[in-house]
């Protein structure tokens, strides 16, 4: 039988985010330099989902406790469509 892929995670700390405002991961990485992931903390109703653009693309519905992961080198540019909480922080192996 396979075994799934197990990581913790260490939370580092959280981000008031704006609707409709450009942020970077390289932003992200200048709050919590060891921060790789973000993860949504904001419930919505269904029939109004927060949505994220990465690089100005057609934003795709984001959900309540959905994990992402940055890299905190690349240009990329997140956008969400209200105003949302994000908690950070680092994949860690388990040991």
């Amino acid at each position: 039988m396979a075994q799934p892929t197990t990581y913790k995670v260490q939370f580092l700390g959280g981000a008031e985010i704006k609707a409709n405002s450009e942020y970077s991961a390289a932003d992200f990485s200048s709050l919590f330099p060891d921060g790789n992931l973000f993860i949504l903390k904001t419930k919505t109703k269904t029939k109004n989902p927060i949505t994220v653009a990465i690089n100005k693309t057609i934003g795709f519905p984001i959900e309540y406790n959905e994990q992402t992961a940055y890299d905190g080198t690349t240009d990329l540019i997140y956008i969400f469509s209200q105003d949302c909480t994000l908690a950070i922080g680092k994949e860690l192996a388990l040991t």
